[in-house]
Order: structure tokens, then C-alpha cells, then sequence
């Protein structure tokens, strides 16, 4: 009899002992199954905020920004049916700008100026069949993320193969009050520039191809960048003329987008051979002086109409006018290198113009242009220069 009881309380603790091992690894597995779904979860969030990011950074229009963002968020849980069961397939996630980083401020829609975007789900209640045993029937979870331009970056890339002659000075020569003249002689003071080398075995087209845009090459502030002469002014111009819906042999709108805006001074502006600069009959040497600039640019890619409708529905690109370019010292030149200063932003006024054997350009200098590379030492948030669009920690989730 006493064996018999033994046996049976045996039995009663294997199993006791079985079902524990039993609810310890389903609790287990449950629990990675959340921390899957949380890390899925925060990969939406950060793909929708850098995608925010890029559309505000683009148009400047948090209306826009929002729209891209929410169509994103949505065809990424439509992929997840256990998100689309707990959010709906017409969820939206909270979306939030502001002008600056650190503190990020949260503005009003339509404010002027914003250049960072946060985005987040609060109440995400991941469901737990195994954690209904502790009286937990959902585990509610929020992912949030924050991107926006970086700091300056040190390495610098999707630019326009010219690189700037400058001065040094505090402004390298280039005064952002000033309309800018930009020749390619041989000159080494600010005003002149030189081609970057480029793979040109195509010759005209190569030309051609890379001023539209196909130049892939990088350059590191602080080093020295190989430069190349005799470039042909014909197919130069007609390259960087791609940017305003010009197109030439070699190149085609679906490779090389047109500007979504073609807007210029009306009427264009003119040089004499002694630098004069002219709109019709009057002198101008100021932006302020004549009729189009980079401000009602920007305010026409914010509020439209488009010129050329932007992709997918059409064949534009924003900001094909707005160009990153290496300031190089010309008068430093050896062996075919000269050595890069820094980066600047131009505004490509008006289409460029062939003049003898040089392609003339004339151009804004503008504070700040977003394009490929690599942040330098600036802190984060820090604005101004050439950036690109990158998420940052947000204080607000753990797993951003």
C-alpha cells in the first residue's frame, strides 16, 4: 500500500513537474514570439519615419510627408496579418514634426521649416495565449522613431562632378546674397570651377550622362580629388540641362528626371565678358534683385502646381536643381589633384548656357542640400552644409 502511494505521488509530481518544464518553455517561445513581433513592429516605424523624413526633406510639406508616411505604414502591415488583425488594415501610426532635433518641439501643421519627424505606435497589444495563465491576456508595446538631416557630412557623395575654386574666406567666396557666376576657365579664384575626374571612355555621351546625374564617385573633405581638363562644353551643358526637361543624345527622362519645377528668371539673366550681370536691361548682382529664387522655389515645391508631375505618376524628381559640390583650393593644384575645403549647396537659377568653349552657369548658394555620404564630427541635430536623411535615438523607445 505504501509503495503504491509512493508511486502515485511520484506520478503526481512528474507531472506537476512536466507541466512546469511544459508552461516555462511555452512562456518562453511566447515571449520571443512578442519580441519578434515588437522588433518587426519597430522596423515598420523606422522605414515610415525615414520615409517622413525624405518627402519633408524633399517638398517641405508636412502634409505631403504624412500622406507618404501613413501609405508606407500601411503596406507594411498588410504583410503582417497578425499586425493588420491588431491595428486594422487603415490604421495610422502618430506623427509628429519639428523644427529641431534637440528639444524636438512639436509644430503645427503647415509650419514653416520643419525638418524632423517622429513617428510612433503607442498602444500595440500583442497577444499572449500562454500569458493568460499570470492574467495577462495582451502585453501592450509602442515603438517610435526619429530621422531627419544629419550633421555635415565629412565624405561626400550623389554630387555634381565641378568642384568649386575657393578663397578660404568665411563665406570660401561665395556670399549666399549674391547671384552667382560660375565659369569653367582656368582661373583660381572663386567663380571658376573644375571638372571632377569621371569614367569619360564614352566620350560626348559619358559627358553627357554624368553632369545628368550618373557621376558616383565620393569626396572626403580634408583630402585631395583627381580633376580632369578638356571637357567639352557642348555635352556638358547639355548634361546639366537635363535638370530642366532639356535632353540630348545619351540622355533620357526616365534615367535622368527632370526637376518637378522648370520656373527661372524671367527674363534669363546674361554676363558680359566683364562679369556684368544683367536681367533684361537692368544690373543685378543680388538675389534679392531678381524675380525667381531659391525661396519661391521652395515654396512652389511645398504648395505646387508641378511643372513636370513627380514619380511615380510621372517622370519629375524633387530638388534636381539643388546640387552638392566640393569647394576645392585651385591654386593647390598638383599632378591633376587639388584638395577639398568642404562641400556647399547651389541652386541651378536657370538651364546652363554654352559660351564659346564654357559652360556657363549661374547659381544660388543656399544653406543646406541633402545628398549621399558620410556625417563628420558635428554633434547630432547640428544643421546646415550637406546631410543626409538618417534616424536618430529616440529617447522615447529603447529599441529605436
Amino acid at each position: 500500500m505504501l509503495r503504491s502511494r509512493q508511486r502515485g505521488m511520484a506520478m503526481i509530481l512528474i507531472a506537476v513537474g512536466l507541466f512546469a518544464i511544459l508552461a516555462i518553455a511555452g512562456l518562453a517561445l511566447e515571449a520571443s514570439h512578442i519580441t519578434y513581433n515588437k522588433a518587426r513592429l519597430q522596423g515598420v516605424i523606422d522605414a515610415t519615419a525615414l520615409a517622413a523624413a525624405k518627402v519633408l526633406d524633399q517638398t517641405g510639406s508636412d502634409e505631403q510627408a504624412t500622406a507618404a508616411a501613413n501609405t508606407l505604414f500601411q503596406q507594411n502591415i498588410a504583410s503582417f496579418p497578425e499586425f493588420k488583425a491588431i491595428l486594422g488594415a487603415t490604421a495610422v501610426p502618430t506623427i509628429r514634426y519639428s523644427k529641431l532635433v534637440n528639444p524636438f518641439q512639436s509644430e503645427t501643421s503647415g509650419t514653416i521649416g520643419l525638418h524632423y519627424v517622429r513617428v510612433s505606435i503607442d498602444q500595440f497589444a500583442a497577444s499572449s495565449g500562454l500569458l493568460r495563465i499570470l492574467g495577462l491576456n495582451t502585453l501592450n508595446v509602442k515603438a517610435s522613431a526619429l530621422a531627419g538631416p544629419s550633421p555635415p557630412v565629412a565624405v561626400g557623395c550623389d554630387i555634381v562632378p565641378i568642384a568649386l575654386c575657393s578663397n578660404g574666406g568665411s563665406d570660401n567666396g561665395y556670399s549666399a546674397t549674391k547671384i552667382q557666376t560660375l565659369s569653367s576657365g582656368s582661373g583660381t579664384t572663386p567663380g571658376f570651377y573644375r571638372y571632377l575626374q569621371f569614367d569619360d571612355t564614352g566620350g560626348a555621351s559619358s559627358v553627357r550622362q554624368n553632369l545628368a546625374g550618373h557621376y558616383n564617385q565620393c569626396v572626403v573633405v580634408g583630402t585631395r580629388v583627381p580633376i580632369k581638363s578638356g571637357v567639352n562644353a557642348g555635352p556638358a551643358t547639355q548634361g546639366l540641362n537635363a535638370r530642366f526637361n532639356q535632353y540630348s543624345a545619351s540622355t533620357d527622362p526616365a534615367t535622368y528626371p527632370p526637376d518637378v519645377i522648370l520656373k527661372t528668371p524671367n527674363p534669363q539673366l546674361t554676363v558680359d565678358k566683364n562679369g556684368v550681370i544683367k536681367q533684361g536691361s537692368n544690373v543685378v548682382t543680388l538675389i534679392s534683385q531678381i524675380n525667381y529664387s531659391y525661396s519661391a522655389y521652395s515654396a512652389a515645391l511645398r504648395d505646387g502646381p508641378y511643372d513636370v508631375q513627380p514619380r511615380p505618376t510621372g517622370l519629375g524628381g524633387f530638388k534636381r536643381r539643388v546640387v552638392a559640390a566640393p569647394l576645392v583650393d585651385c591654386g593647390a593644384e598638383v599632378s591633376k589633384t587639388v584638395p577639398v575645403l568642404g562641400l556647399r549647396c547651389l541652386f541651378m537659377l536657370q538651364p546652363a548656357a554654352l559660351s564659346g568653349s564654357d559652360a556657363a552657369l549661374f547659381v544660388e548658394m543656399v544653406s543646406q542640400c541633402e545628398a549621399g555620404g558620410r556625417p563628420g564630427n558635428e554633434p547630432p541635430g547640428a544643421l546646415g552644409g550637406v546631410y543626409v536623411i538618417e534616424l536618430y535615438r529616440d529617447t522615447t523607445s529603447p529599441d529605436s
